[in-house]
């Protein structure tokens, strides 16, 4: 097969060849294209497909090619090493952010360009972005952390004051030499806090220390990097937008949370993550947040389930409209209204947060124990108040939750871990992951003292007129 060129088409040549030397040839033939491109360059296509046109191979060799240079501009531009899930919602959900980030950073390198003398070309530009706590180019430049070092309340006010410069803060840390603290842009003083740990085992409360703990504990690379990507949460309500920043119990406690959790579920995991002890006020719903967020995006995870369990319905809906707040950094979340609809969610896709009461895993009339809803092991249960409602594995609501996820892990979040011959939280969900308890809590200031005052009652009944005086109780 020979065939000329058409005036009408781009395609130059088309015939078939034996491909090789003289010493060593194909003994089967193949086609040969020749186009000519946009740009006038010929480009030479070798095939197998004998069934289809010239002109469509050419067309299908131009769409591949852009195809390539669309991924080759990703892989330059786009800080995608690797994508955390593999279907088509998840690689768009990844791409799609990335582009976001792009955006951000052209719009950035541009503004920059237009006010001040940089000479960075823009990947110098964004390369900047991972090299150090502070970003400054040019001037005033484009401040990632704001460090004010005058007394407190007159720190703040700079801060406030010079909101110009504060605009892509990701956090802000204000110092009087003595003590230091570290909070969001804008926010009231009170929300500003000491970062007391370096490890997140063992709390430094002196004062004058809190300046080497924040920078050791807070400010090496990869926990700078960690911090900024994985624990900071605008909270929108209504038309309402609120920055919050983890705090340093937070920080570490979700972090061995998660280690734990991609220990517990892998295929020959224990499924008990642990119990993460923080006590009433210490932000527990934040936690979950920010843990339900990192496994959601752990390429180790693949893409997991994640179903929130609490045993009341206020807390239900406390919970629920946190991560519901918190959309731009979990994003979309389902509240399970009926057993039914319980059912149907668990029995769905991957990669779903779901929302339920425990007694909604009751089982239905004529079923002796739940039925099995999923088998995936990539599922974490995340129980609240993990010291209630947690134990009766002989067929209460905890044993058919077990039934229905047969291959789940568990984590437990409370307050108060309780160890009773029957209810034992350590036994159910395994070891203590992170401890914050209220001692703790109260000498950082993130809740109140509680006082307790005896009182001592009167009892001036005798044994031989207790019955007349309780028939004269109205």
């Amino acid at each position: 097969m020979n065939r000329l060129p058409s005036a009408s088409s781009s395609v130059q040549a088309d015939f078939t060849c034996q491909l090789g030397t003289k010493q060593c040839r194909s003994t089967k033939r193949h086609r040969v294209v020749i186009f000519r491109d946009a740009n006038g360059r010929d480009i030479r296509v070798v095939t197998n497909l004998f069934h289809a046109s010239a002109e469509t191979i050419a067309d299908m060799y131009q769409q591949r090619w852009t195809v390539e240079v669309f991924f080759r501009w990703v892989k330059q531009y786009l800080n995608v090493p690797t994508l955390f899930g593999t279907t088509e919602n998840a690689v768009y959900n990844q791409l799609f952010g990335a582009f976001i980030a792009y955006v951000l950073l052209r719009w950035l390198y541009d503004q920059t360009k237009k006010r001040t003398n940089v000479s960075l070309s823009f990947i110098s530009f964004v390369r900047r972005f991972s090299l150090g706590s502070f970003l400054s180019i040019g001037n005033p430049g484009w401040p990632l952390l704001c460090l004010s070092m005058p007394k407190f309340m007159e720190g703040v006010c700079l801060i406030l004051d010079n909101q110009h410069s504060c605009n892509y803060n990701a956090f802000v840390v204000i110092s009087d030499n003595v003590e230091t603290k570290h909070g969001m842009p804008f926010a009231d003083y009170d929300f500003f806090a000491s970062w007391k740990s370096i490890d997140g085992r063992s709390v430094d409360n002196n004062r004058a220390n809190t300046m080497r703990t924040l920078i050791e504990g807070l400010f090496p690379k990869d926990r700078l990097l960690n911090y900024i990507r994985n624990f900071i949460v605008f909270l929108e309500e209504g038309s309402k937008i609120t920055k919050i920043g983890a705090k340093y119990h937070q920080f570490f406690g979700v972090n061995f949370a998660v280690n734990e959790a991609i220990r517990a579920t892998r295929p020959d995991g224990d499924r008990k993550i642990g119990v993460m002890y923080h006590t009433t006020g210490s932000g527990k719903s934040l936690s979950m947040l920010f843990f339900a967020g990192i496994l959601s995006r752990h390429p180790q995870m693949e893409n997991p389930s994640i179903v929130i369990q609490v045993d009341r319905n206020d807390l239900d809906e406390q919970l629920h409209d946190t991560f519901v707040q918190g959309k731009s950094y979990i994003g979309h979340v389902h509240r399970a209204e009926n057993t039914e609809q319980l059912r149907t969610l668990l029995r769905g896709e991957a990669g779903q947060i779901i929302f339920s009461t425990i007694e909604k895993f009751r089982k239905k009339e004529g079923e002796t124990r739940h039925p099995v809803l999923s088998e995936r092991r990539n599922i974490v249960v995340i129980a609240d108040e993990a010291h209630r409602t947690q134990a009766g594995f002989a067929g209460g609501f905890a044993a058919q939750l077990r039934y229905a996820l047969p291959n789940a892990s568990y984590i437990g979040f409370t307050g108060t871990p309780v160890d009773f011959v029957d209810n034992n939280t350590e036994e159910i969900f395994g070891h203590i992951i992170h401890r914050y308890d209220m001692a703790q809590a109260v000498e950082d200031k993130a809740t109140l003292p509680i006082y307790y005052e005896s009182r001592l009652i009167p009892l001036d009944l005798s044994a031989d007129d207790i019955d007349e005086k309780y028939r004269k109780v109205p």
